[in-house]
């Protein structure tokens, strides 16, 4: 049995496929199984995938004839057919440095608690450009605590830093124990964006976390990723206030972290309205939810309207 499986789930992505798949097979790390999925593409992939489905290291390949349009779906369905101790969901128009199983399988291999193990990533384009390091996107939770390796409790990463948001930003730069994957319930299949930071916070309520600093993950950025189409919306803050909820139950989170995340939560509710982008059910909606994590919202947004009038006074 391998030690690691790479799932590799696709969606249109024919462009990027070749370079994905090679540098998962190119590991130095060989001892990996991969599992192929798309998801109905509508390009060219399903011939890319044909063309490796006979590769020794190639276990299964599964296309889809409809569309799920839930990418959580598609890791529970590699995970199901994993043998690997270890899983790799290796989205396919990203690519990795041929370094990141080994280096990750080391702190997993040696630190029993762990159950997450991620590298810092680069965002490139379309063309392989550099674009910047992923650091930046947590530099304001702290300055310099993503500049060196670490290893935290789940339970203290989860109140002190993903309860503000997804701070491992990019599922192809993770290795998780597939053990603990299975044991926390495996993906939400009911989340449609953020179902990566919801298994990432199931994950360390259960598990320790490791993080190396070296990037070893490109992370592409483009027009068609899902971040840059549907990453905004009534969906997406339904489905942060979830995972808030969630966290905020189970993880030792401060009152004056609650309430920062409270606030910010409101303020980002806020800014949608201001731009009218949601219809009055959907705002009852996010006010209701809003409600049931934030037992002074309603002090909250009187404090807010406050603000406003003497601004404009």
């Amino acid at each position: 049995m391998p030690k690691v499986t790479a799932i590799i789930p696709n969606y249109n992505h024919e462009r990027f496929l070749e370079q994905r798949i090679g540098s998962v097979l190119g590991q130095t790390h060989q001892d990996l199984e991969v599992i192929l999925l798309d998801d109905a593409s509508t390009d060219g992939s399903r011939r890319i995938f044909e063309k490796y489905a006979t590769h020794p290291r190639v276990k299964a390949v599964f296309i889809n004839e409809k569309n799920t349009g839930v990418p959580f779906k598609q890791w529970n369905k590699g995970v199901a057919a994993a043998s690997g101790d270890y899983l790799w969901f290796a989205e396919s128009d990203d690519y990795a440095d041929p370094t990141l199983v080994e280096t990750l399988l080391t702190r997993l291999e040696t630190s029993p608690r762990v159950g997450v193990a991620y590298s810092q990533s680069m965002g490139v384009d379309a063309n392989n450009q550099p674009l910047n390091s992923l650091e930046e996107w947590t530099r304001d939770l702290h300055a310099t605590r993503w500049s060196a390796d670490f290893v935290n409790s789940g339970a203290d990463e989860c109140a002190n830093f993903l309860v503000h948001r997804c701070t491992i930003p990019n599922a192809s730069a993770v290795l998780v124990r597939r053990a603990v994957y299975n044991a926390v319930g495996g993906a939400d299949e009911d989340f449609r964006l953020s179902g990566d930071w919801m298994m990432w916070a199931k994950l360390l309520l259960a598990s320790d976390i490791a993080f190396v600093a070296k990037p070893l993950n490109y992370f592409r950025k483009h027009a068609n990723t899902v971040r840059s189409s549907s990453a905004r919306g009534a969906i997406a803050l339904n489905e942060a206030i979830r995972i808030f909820d969630y966290i905020a139950k189970r993880a030792p989170v401060t009152p004056a972290t609650r309430d920062a995340v409270c606030d910010r939560l409101l303020q980002r509710w806020i800014g949608e309205l201001s731009q009218g982008r949601f219809n009055v059910g959907t705002n009852f909606g996010i006010y209701r939810r809003l409600r049931t994590v934030d037992a002074n919202l309603n002090a909250r947004l009187g404090r807010r309207m406050f603000r406003k009038l003497r601004k404009s006074a």
